[in-house]
């Protein structure tokens, strides 16, 4: 008598389908992500990144303040003809706020500077080297009026011997060298100071 057949499970596509679809969903989601993440890259360089890269650039940009012209009369001796300085300068900083600053208190630094020039020789200011001491008094006496420097800029300057004499603490032909300031000597944002004119007659 012949024995009935096993009964085999029948394999259908539906046991296999679950595994499928969860690989497709794993697939999309991770496409779906990479999409998001690309948007999100595009939008930091395109609009995001580009406003804080623009807004450092904007806050950190020079701006030049430009004074007015001044004719100064030099020191000179009774032997020595008179000599006249006209020099234009302006001052660079890179904070708006510290250029409303200084445009506020222009007729302090005016008086400053005037004062500053008036006490100079012609001698002292013909040379490359003078007029980069110059520049870094001026910029000291900016922000002695500014409030922002309290140590008068005589202290920290050396004093001038002319020519055939010394002054004291000096040597003959010594030029004024700025002295550092002290410790906890305040500073502004004044980066530097610009000739764009500078005659001596």
């Amino acid at each position: 008598m012949a024995k009935p057949a096993k009964s085999i499970p029948a394999t259908t596509g539906t046991a296999i389908k679950p595994a499928k679809s969860k690989k497709l969903l794993v697939i999309i989601i991770a496409a779906l992500g990479l999409v998001f993440a690309s948007g999100a890259v595009a939008w930091y360089f395109t609009r995001g990144g580009h406003t804080e890269a623009a807004k450092q650039q904007t806050t950190m940009a020079p701006r030049f303040i430009k004074l007015d012209t001044f004719t100064v009369n030099l020191r000179h001796d009774e032997d020595e003809g008179e000599r006249v300085l006209q020099t234009m300068i302006n001052l660079e900083v890179h904070d708006e706020a510290l250029e409303e600053r200084i445009k506020l208190y222009m007729p302090k630094i005016y008086n400053n500077l005037l004062i500053l020039l008036s006490k100079k020789r012609a001698s002292e200011l013909s040379t490359a080297e003078g007029k980069q001491r110059l520049a870094q008094e001026i910029k000291m006496e900016a922000e002695a009026a500014l409030g922002l420097r309290t140590v008068p800029v005589s202290s920290l300057v050396k004093p001038v011997a002319r020519e055939g004499g010394a002054a004291s603490g000096t040597t003959p032909n010594a030029s004024p060298a700025p002295a550092e300031a002290p410790v906890g000597e305040s500073y502004s944002g004044i980066v530097s100071v610009l000739f764009t004119s500078f005659i001596i007659q």
